[in-house]
């Protein structure tokens, strides 16, 4: 579905599974247009029914294709992308704090049950020399792990 309709203010923009819905002030600012914009556009190619209307004129119904919205719908990744730079907000101390420990918990978690399905295929076999081992890098990645706890919260 391809989709450029301005109602109320508002603009959205629909390109396959791609959607741009934003106020005409920050389209204009996503998309570097300078041109006067309707105020109202209602513009599908299910319908293909195109009305547009500007500011203080009456609506007009155009014929389909309208190249210039087709080329605004052809450009609806360049809009998505630069919505995304406009709207990031740099994480807070905090926030990277606590992504660094849901990091660190994750790998953790990870590389002990990697060693609890070794350490129950050695007990299975009768390998107690493995056992042995597979205990000793536990002990190993429990003193890692606490020592970048450690680490973290400091």
């Amino acid at each position: 579905m391809r989709v450029f309709q301005i109602l109320n203010d508002e603009v959205l923009i629909i390109n396959d599974k791609k959607e741009y819905k934003d106020s005409i002030a920050n389209f204009k600012v996503d998309s570097g247009v300078t041109v006067e914009l309707p105020v109202k556009s209602i513009y599908d190619d299910l319908q293909k029914l195109p009305v547009i209307q500007y500011k203080d004129k009456a609506e007009e119904w155009k014929d389909f294709p309208v190249q210039e919205l087709e080329t605004y719908i052809d450009s609806v990744q360049t809009y998505l992308d630069a919505k995304e730079k406009r709207e990031y907000v740099e994480p807070t101390e905090e926030e990277k704090a606590q992504a660094a420990r849901q990091q660190l918990d994750a790998e953790y978690e990870s590389e002990k049950s990697s060693l609890v399905d070794s350490l129950t295929t050695a007990i299975l076999q009768g390998d107690t020399e493995t056992q042995a081992s597979i205990q000793a890098d536990y002990k190993d990645l429990e003193s890692s792990y606490a020592e970048s706890v450690a680490a973290l919260n400091s």
